[in-house]
């Protein structure tokens, strides 16, 4: 071996350390941040309460528009305790109301948009008085 070919595999073997501690140091920043944010509970499902309040119908006359009301006893419309049983993952509220299943989807960051996709004979909006 020659001295050209014998510095071309040292700067090989040089960039190949360097590429691997720079590769080791950045899968341990990541893995550093991960574990604070589980610590911190940034992955936790938000609380339920994030939903509560009085959701109306948008884009329809008011005299037809839907409205429910989301608390800690459950759903109500109308006056009417209609379901004690709802889920909230942060992004998705449902419900039973009788054989008809109710979903509807966060549109916004905070938390004041609602999207009816289920049932589907019509999609609308929902907004948090």
């Amino acid at each position: 071996m020659d001295d050209k070919t014998k510095q071309e595999k040292n700067i090989q073997q040089k960039r190949f350390r360097t590429i691997a501690l720079l590769s080791v140091i950045a899968v341990g920043i990541v893995g550093a941040a991960t574990t604070a944010m589980i610590k911190s509970g940034y992955f936790s499902p938000p609380p339920p309460s994030d939903i509560y309040g009085t959701w109306v119908e948008q884009g329809v006359p008011k005299y037809a528009a839907d409205m429910f009301i989301v608390s800690k006893e459950g759903i109500r419309t109308e006056g009417r305790l209609i379901s004690t049983d709802f889920e909230f993952d942060g992004h998705e509220l449902t419900y039973q109301q009788g054989e008809v299943r109710y979903r509807y989807v966060i549109d916004d960051l905070d938390n004041r948009i609602l999207l009816r996709e289920e049932p589907a004979h019509y999609r609308s909006k929902f907004v948090r008085e």
